[in-house]
């Protein structure tokens, strides 16, 4: 292992993409540990200093540790962000092994989360893991997402995150704004951590459950897609989408993800966009799995779509 003075740091595809999108990445020393365990029991302490190179809770169980997410370098499973969140869970609550936690894919981590029975939510929480995804849940070759941990919840909403990077920085802070979503990585949601019990910990009151079945009334969101073809018809443009059910107006959507180097709103094949504000299903195609919405006046694929608030 390198004494601190000889580690060179450097960032990473996924890290420059945070800077230039305006996101402070923030690199502590990477052996400079602030042992913080069990800490669940007495309440939260943010994590601002890198885990050292032999804590339990970032090594591979079985090589001296008790993470159980894919080993990456010697006994450790960083830098990696899925071996970090884990880690950083258990430490939390000076546990040595939760099975309810993920391993997988971290795009994945919230439905299998919700799936084994831990709270999840879209209000951050101290602790919590938030969820990024890239393309398609489930679908690693569109990529795998990204995980990290909250160490700091604001006034203003923004939120600090501390985390990994497979193949990249082994520790680093970040600083994100609501609605969370960062380059190339779509905010699906946050995972509260098990061993916390204090109101830092707790899920956000639930206004109205949603259950991701879409009826009439549902209020819903859009999940990020992908300009395949543009074209100009009857004065306006028009963008296509296979994923979404076809042709849709430009004017629609806003962008969400670069393809020429500029956030400017202004649209090419391979752009990132997403469907303006919360809007309303007025009719169902159960047969052909569609939706009608209400505000823009045409069919989409449900899969689309996010459910926000049930409808009746």
């Amino acid at each position: 292992m390198p004494d601190k003075d000889e580690q060179i740091i450097i960032l990473d595809d996924f890290e420059k993409s945070l800077k230039e999108a305006g996101i402070e990445v923030i690199i502590p020393d990477q052996d400079d540990d602030n042992p913080q365990i069990g800490i669940g029991a007495v309440g939260y302490t943010p994590r601002k200093t890198a885990p050292s190179y032999t804590n339990p809770y970032y090594l591979k169980e079985g090589r001296g540790g008790y993470n159980r997410c894919i080993l990456i370098t010697g006994n450790s499973c960083l830098p990696n962000c899925v071996g970090y969140a884990h880690g950083r869970a258990l430490e939390i609550g000076g546990s040595t092994g939760n099975a309810k936690l993920p391993t997988c894919n971290a795009e994945d981590w919230f439905a299998v989360a919700k799936a084994n029975g831990l709270k999840t939510g879209s209000k951050p929480k101290r602790g919590a893991t938030i969820v990024w995804r890239s393309g398609n849940f489930w679908n690693g070759y569109d990529g795998c997402g990204h995980v990290g941990t909250v160490e700091e919840v604001y006034a203003d909403g923004s939120i600090l995150v501390s985390q990994s990077n497979y193949g990249g920085t082994r520790f680093f802070l970040t600083t994100h704004k609501p609605p969370y979503d960062i380059f190339g990585q779509h905010f699906v949601g946050f995972i509260y951590n098990p061993y916390l019990t204090t109101e830092d910990a707790a899920p956000a009151p639930k206004k109205k459950k949603t259950d991701q079945i879409l009826t009439v009334g549902s209020k819903v969101t859009s999940w990020g897609f992908y300009v395949q073809d543009l074209r100009r018809r009857n004065g306006q443009w028009e963008m296509f989408n296979s994923w979404v059910g076809g042709w849709i107006p430009c004017a629609h959507v806003h962008e969400v993800d670069k393809n020429d180097g500029k956030m400017d709103n202004i649209l090419h094949i391979g752009s990132g966009v997403a469907f303006d504000d919360t809007l309303t299903v007025s009719k169902i195609d159960v047969k052909n799995n569609r939706a009608y919405l209400k505000e823009l006046g045409y069919w989409v694929y449900s899969r689309c779509l996010n459910e926000v608030e049930e409808g009746r």
